[in-house]
């Protein structure tokens, strides 16, 4: 695996891996998040094509998202008899944490080589503060193979008191296609989030429009009456089954995306952001990526117990094969 640091204008790095295979994996010392992966030259993730936009970006792209993912109503959380109030972003509301979220934090790293594969390990001490009273040992793993476009990610959170979590990682994929409303996706049975008009989750039910268990276009339906109030694609999805999977096929690719968490958070680029020019030349336009970000159910209690580990698991393998959707 050939790795090189490359400090940036803020003064943190970005790390490069290359595999034997040929495939680019880079990650950023801020947020602990993927900046890119290029496979065969091709940019897998949308992107900004600027680490400055990438870094200072509030659409989170590729960032390791904590302590707290999701929306949380006007930032309350209660549990254990404790009560925390994140600071609020969004209407009132608590967005990915607000001002404490992870992703715009730094982290320290190290890098550990093996036979087959590099491990890079971001890791950061959140402090007790008045909004969250309780310090988080927090770190993220990447670990991407020598022979296989396949990446591992391995996220840990240890509280020193009982506390809410729900980390992520909110990187946007696209397989090297202008959009992913065209590409097939196949999630299997699940339920799908239920909002309010603020988008806070209010539980999980049937969603007719957005049944992707026996696999369609991403765009098919996106914009249907039946994704009101979300208006597209911005849905938690329930496994009914302990496996949490879904394969997202493109033209030429396939990307086959895995988790120990109950759910994915998956957002197809509804707000695109004006004038922000992506990594594969093209501005940011509706439909240029989509999320699976692993989540926990935001309908029941996400506090966790002081000194154990909450690990959350990711595997992204990128498969040549893949087709057109059905649009």
């Amino acid at each position: 695996m050939k790795i090189e640091t490359q400090r940036q204008s803020d003064g943190f790095d970005l790390l490069t891996l290359t595999s034997r295979k040929g495939s680019c994996l880079r990650l950023s010392q801020l947020g602990a998040g993927m900046f890119s992966f290029l496979i065969e030259g091709r940019e897998m993730l949308a992107r900004p094509a600027r680490y400055e936009d990438y870094a200072q970006s509030r659409s989170y792209y590729g960032k390791f998202v904590g302590p707290v993912a999701g929306r949380v109503k006007g930032g309350i959380l209660e549990g254990e008899g404790r009560t925390f109030r994140l600071p609020t972003n969004e209407r009132g509301n608590s967005l990915h944490s607000g001002s404490l979220c992870y992703a715009f934090a730094p982290f320290s790293y190290a890098v550990e080589e093996k036979a087959d594969s590099a491990v890079v390990k971001f890791s950061s001490a959140f402090p007790t503060c008045e909004d969250f009273p309780a310090r988080v040992e927090a770190s993220i793993e990447y670990r991407l193979f020598e022979d296989e476009d396949r990446i591992e990610i391995e996220m840990a959170l240890i509280p020193d008191s009982p506390c809410p979590l729900n980390p992520t990682l909110h990187a946007y994929y696209c397989l090297g296609e202008e959009s992913v409303y065209p590409m097939k996706l196949t999630l299997g049975p699940r339920k799908v989030g239920v909002y309010d008009e603020d988008l806070l989750p209010l539980g999980f039910g049937e969603n007719r429009a957005l049944d992707f268990s026996l696999g369609k276009a991403v765009g098919e339906e996106a914009f249907s009456p039946d994704t009101l109030p979300v208006g597209g694609i911005d849905h938690a999805f329930l496994a009914e089954s302990k496996e949490n999977k879904a394969v997202l096929e493109g033209k030429e690719r396939l990307l086959e995306v895995s988790a120990s968490a109950p759910a994915f958070q998956i957002y197809a680029t509804n707000f695109p952001v004006h004038n922000l020019l992506l990594g594969d030349g093209r501005l940011d336009h509706q439909g240029s990526g989509i999320t699976f970000e692993p989540v926990s159910r935001m309908d029941r209690n996400l506090f966790r117990p002081a000194g154990e580990p909450f690990l959350r698991k990711l595997s992204l393998f990128f498969k040549k094969g893949g087709r057109h959707g059905t649009l």
